[in-house]
């Protein structure tokens, strides 16, 4: 009779544990939701983008 209770009530924590987890995963509210708005490029240090770099920002010789 004790180890049946000891067994339901490892059981239900599992379940417990199970439940949490999902929901956990399942929730709507992910961080990485937020960055998902704007450029899908960064913009680098000086402002620019890597394609709009002009002939002054580049490291050849003029």
């Amino acid at each position: 009779m004790t180890q049946e209770i000891i067994v339901w009530a490892l059981l239900a924590g599992l379940v417990g544990l199970i439940w949490v987890i999902a929901v956990g995963i399942l929730s709507t509210d992910h961080p990485s939701q937020h960055n998902q708005q704007g450029d899908a490029q960064p913009e680098h240090r000086n402002g620019y983008k890597p394609h709009e770099q002009t002939a002054q920002h580049s490291n050849t010789p003029a």
